[in-house]
């Protein structure tokens, strides 16, 4: 049976406190090709001077960081591997002042409302996730929260439809 190369798993790529070499780098590339993985995502995580035990050269952002960023797209694209980069230390959120919540990470949310035919729906608003401001959690809609509809759809249905409801 023949293999699509697109199907093959990717896996995280951790590079913690700065601690990553050219040799450790295809190393764990060639490892990776070895088991058969399709690529990398790759996630920088912690500063150099978190862990000195380490002892990273390559603290985040630095130029030691890109060129071992650019040695390991080199490595990935000569092994056959895809390989991708986090933008961020970590999972931590990515934004500082000067982002804009409509230009910053974000997250698509949605809702589904059934409703009778054959009449006006007036004074209907569609539900609102809780947002972020000021880094704490803001209630569904209040002000100063980010929300933007992006949509909105009605489906034609001829029977009632059956909605999944979980068991609690």
């Amino acid at each position: 049976m023949a293999h699509n190369d697109e199907a093959k798993p990717w896996t995280f790529w951790y590079w913690m406190y700065g601690a990553v070499s050219k040799a450790g780098i295809h190393a764990d590339l060639v490892g990776m090709k070895n088991v058969g993985l399709g690529g990398t995502y790759l996630m920088p995580i912690r500063g150099v001077s978190e862990r000195p035990e380490y002892q990273g050269e390559a603290a985040q952002l630095s130029p030691k960081f890109w060129e071992m960023v650019d040695y390991s797209f080199q490595q990935a694209d000569s092994l056959g591997l895809d390989m991708g980069i986090h933008i961020c230390d970590g999972f931590a959120l990515a934004g500082n002042p000067s982002i804009l919540p409509a230009e910053s990470m974000q997250k698509v949310v949605w809702t589904d409302t059934i409703v009778g035919g054959g009449k006006k729906i007036e004074g209907m608003q569609m539900w609102q996730p809780e947002s972020y401001k000021d880094g704490k959690l803001q209630p569904a809609g209040s002000e100063g929260g980010y929300y933007q509809d992006i949509a909105a759809f009605a489906i034609r249905c001829k029977e009632k439809p059956q909605l999944f409801k979980p068991e609690k």
